[in-house]
């Protein structure tokens, strides 16, 4: 390796930046890399570590919620009457945008036993930790 590579990779692992220093050494190893636009190398580099750590937040934000049921989803929940589970309300809900307003008060999910108020609950903190928005569930008995 010379040492302006050397430099640049030193650089970049000491800023945390471990993800576009491995892109930036297998830019300089793909000819193909290297005939793209500098624009197009550096958007790629960019990219590359935006997108490692926002996987690494979202990661972190799942492992921090102790959900049981991490891939919870919306598509399988039941929704019916017997439940008490408004379909409506679940649709104005389930986009988890309401999370972001300042101060928003959280959410408390109430009903009988077997309604599936833990699934719902892990399906809002599910869309929430990839929204990158932090959940802290009860732990489940």
């Amino acid at each position: 390796m010379t040492d302006q590579r050397e430099r640049i990779v030193a650089m970049l692992s000491s800023m945390r930046m471990s993800k576009m220093a491995e892109a930036f050494l297998a830019q300089l190893d793909s000819p193909q890399a290297l005939e793209m636009p500098f624009i197009d190398r550096l958007e790629s580099l960019v990219v590359h570590e935006y997108e490692s750590r926002r996987h690494n937040r979202k990661d972190k934000l799942f492992k921090a919620s102790h959900m049981i049921w991490p891939m919870a989803d919306f598509n399988g929940l039941r929704v019916d009457k017997e439940r008490g589970i408004d379909p409506a309300q679940i649709g104005e809900l389930k986009d988890c945008s309401w999370m972001l307003a300042e101060g928003h008060p959280g959410m408390l999910i109430t009903g009988p036993t077997g309604s599936g108020k833990s699934y719902l609950a892990h399906c809002f903190g599910h869309v929430a930790c990839e929204r990158g928005i932090p959940v802290s569930l009860p732990p489940h008995p």
